[in-house]
């Protein structure tokens, strides 16, 4: 949840963005979340621009009390997140700030953590539609609330990462949660390297739901605040009148053999092992990124993403807290990366420093919490074990293997005899009714469990019934299907 920061990144923002910074904040409130009302739609603008919006406490405190206003308002049928900044969306958690306090008193230095959960999993659990704009870098606490929306709007100008492990710290704001259930293994591999996804393959990798580009930003925001009704679909429908589908191939698409058959190891030297034999140019590279991070940290990140991938969200952030009071509190590992990095522009010093030193015991000991740790208390009692709002995006692997073995009811008897044949199916059926059935499913169980808890207008299971049967169609699907049939072996 932390703002990237390997120095000639940072010095490159500064070239790149410096005088522009200089000149957006001049006229600028000082204000660093701003609060706008257009018709039926709430907008928060993050108005950080001298700190790339990065998440500090008082921000934290701003968002979560208006949120549950606006969720409870019969006023509000959407809630839009963007920024106000021509380069970032958020850059992460306020990594200077948290590091002052971990300095003078470790106790109000998780207090931001602690917070920044809360915030994030009620995100994930509201009952408006909630949009999210990434326009811009979005990294580590940006992607907190982000990714869990129903609606994740990229650009041609998102940048995406979790950059913790060069910190000596783990990826949170409920990453276990969503990295592991991305095809491919590629959520493993992007928590434990930091790669970084660009425009386009934000939407490619199934993290973004929609791709936007920045010039329509305006007219869909607008577009949004007419929309007369707090229905998904119609949020969604609204969204699909600007989006695109992506023009080029996913840039990691001749990788993600190699990403599958490595990162699906059970541990990391198994991995490093696994990309040792492939020997190809993206093997070397990401065994030279996974030899500078932490190793502590490396090793708890795949503990941390394969416990996520059997928890439900709250789970997830609950698991969340304890490991990140281990790696800021009971390790010296984030203090010291965050000082190498940040202020000193040098190697970290890792303890341990290698691989081989950091035991199964020491990695274990890390989602143990110390007797004295109060829990993290969420917002409220709601959960479930996969997003309840998937329809919106692009068809998973899964989908088109379901189809391609008659496991899809809605295929019937039908046989496909070439590649184009389903994708044509695709684009005509896709989101399949057990789709929607399947989000419908997990959508009541957390809508039940807030029934009764204050939010008004909660809905029945017969109340909700219709808005499950329509969905419009989506941009992007063929090219998603065509993608995942030519690469995969199981369709020749």
């Amino acid at each position: 949840m932390l703002l990237i920061a390997h120095s000639r990144t940072a010095k490159a923002w500064s070239r790149i963005y410096g005088r522009t910074l200089r000149r957006y904040s001049a006229v600028s409130s000082d204000v660093p979340v701003l609060q706008r009302k257009n018709l039926g739609g709430r907008v928060f603008i993050l108005n950080r621009p001298e700190n790339l919006n990065a998440i500090t406490i008082p921000m934290i405190r701003s968002i979560i009390p208006q949120l549950q206003a606006w969720e409870s308002s019969n006023a509000c049928n959407v809630i839009i997140l963007k920024s106000n900044h021509p380069k970032a969306f958020c850059s992460g958690g306020d990594v200077k700030a948290i590091t002052s306090r971990l300095r003078e008193t470790r106790k109000d230095a998780c207090e931001f953590f602690f917070e920044k959960y809360q915030m994030d999993h009620y995100i994930a659990t509201l009952r408006k539609p909630f949009v999210a704009i990434m326009d811009g870098i979005t990294m580590g606490g940006g992607v907190g609330v982000s990714a869990h929306a129903p609606f994740r709007i990229a650009t041609e100008n998102t940048i995406f990462a979790m950059p913790e492990t060069v910190l000596g710290f783990s990826p949170d704001v409920g990453a276990s949660f969503f990295l592991p259930r991305l095809d491919h293994c590629l959520g493993f591999y992007l928590g434990l390297t930091g790669h970084r996804l660009k425009g386009e393959d934000v939407l490619h990798a199934g993290i973004a739901s929609h791709f936007v580009p920045k010039e329509r930003l305006a007219d869909l925001e607008q577009r949004l605040c007419e929309v007369e009704t707090s229905e998904f679909e119609a949020i969604h429908e609204a969204i699909e009148e600007f989006a695109e589908a992506p023009s080029e191939p996913f840039s990691l698409s001749n990788d993600l053999d190699t990403i599958r058959d490595c990162f699906k190891e059970n541990s990391v030297e198994d991995i490093i092992r696994s990309l040792k034999a492939k020997g190809n140019s993206f093997a070397q590279s990401a065994l030279k990124t996974i030899s500078e991070v932490a190793p502590l940290a490396v090793k708890v990140t795949l503990e941390h993403m394969r416990r996520g991938k059997d928890l439900d969200i709250a789970s997830a952030f609950k698991q969340d807290w304890i490991v990140t009071e281990a790696l800021v509190n009971r390790h010296p590992d984030f203090l010291e990366g965050c000082t190498a990095k940040l202020y000193e522009q040098r190697k970290p010093k890792w303890t341990p420093d290698s691989l081989e030193s950091v035991s199964r015991g020491m990695v274990e000991q890390c989602f143990i919490a110390p007797p004295d740790l109060p829990p993290l208390t969420l917002l409220r009692d709601a959960t479930y074990m996969q997003y309840p709002h998937r329809r919106f995006s692009l068809p998973l692997e899964r989908d088109v293997m379901n189809v391609v073995t008659g496991v899809e009811e809605s295929v019937g008897s039908y046989a496909f005899e070439s590649v184009e044949a389903l994708v044509d199916w695709f684009e005509t059926h896709w989101p399949f009714r057990s789709v929607v059935q399947e989000d419908r499913s997990h959508l009541l169980g957390y809508e039940g469990a807030m029934v009764g808890g204050g939010v008004a207008g909660a809905s029945t299971e017969d109340a909700s019934r219709e808005r499950f049967e329509v969905v419009v169609r989506k941009a992007g699907v063929r090219q998603a299907v065509q993608a995942i049939a030519e690469r995969s072996t199981r369709l020749s």
